[in-house]
């Protein structure tokens, strides 16, 4: 009997697998692939110095942070010269620009996205309308600087429009948009 190097089963050695070392083929190919990323033959336990769980060490450079997450995280707290280690979740309320120049933050809103965030810009002209904003309503910047949303720099912008050409159609659109924006309408002979 003898143990296998890769999942430490036993497995029975005859006069034909004198010089085997693990018990099936499957396990042969593992050690062969962690051999080639210069690898022992047993996966070390390893913690992370972001979140600090423990994990399988799975490449030869894979030797600091358990996934890519923590390794993005770890590179972008370093440039930020904040310290690396500390929880992995993103503070309420704090937010970041993304490569268009938005600002993006987390917030509990209904324009919010599935994962809890909202364009900042959306937020203030949400906040300053006291609704939410509909559908077909986006917000500008005046001066195009995206990450600039002070109030006065923004503005409410619609894109609805009606579905046909005939006159009575525009008619009725344009008296329901202009009762959902607080405007009396009154027909003139």
């Amino acid at each position: 009997m003898r143990k296998c190097l890769n999942c430490d089963s036993e497995f029975i050695v005859t006069k034909y697998t004198l010089n085997k070392k693990c018990c099936s083929s499957k396990c042969a190919r593992y050690i062969i692939g962690r051999r080639r990323f210069g690898l022992g033959s047993k996966k070390e336990q390893l913690k992370c110095v972001v979140c600090d769980k423990m994990f399988l060490q799975t490449r030869l450079n894979n030797t600091m942070y358990c996934n890519h997450l923590c390794k993005k995280l770890a590179a972008s707290r370093k440039f930020k010269g904040l310290p690396i280690n500390g929880p992995k979740k993103h503070i309420k309320g704090s937010g970041y620009i993304t490569s268009n120049g938005y600002k993006i933050i987390s917030k509990n809103h209904p324009n919010a996205s599935v994962r809890g965030q909202i364009l900042e810009h959306k937020l203030i002209m949400s906040n300053h309308l006291g609704r939410p904003l509909g559908e077909k309503e986006t917000v500008h910047h005046k001066n195009g600087i995206r990450n600039d949303n002070r109030i006065e720099n923004l503005e409410l912008w619609s894109h609805s429009h009606p579905f046909g050409q005939r006159v009575e159609d525009k008619v009725k659109w344009c008296k329901e948009f202009l009762d959902f924006y607080g405007y009396d309408v009154i027909k003139r002979n």
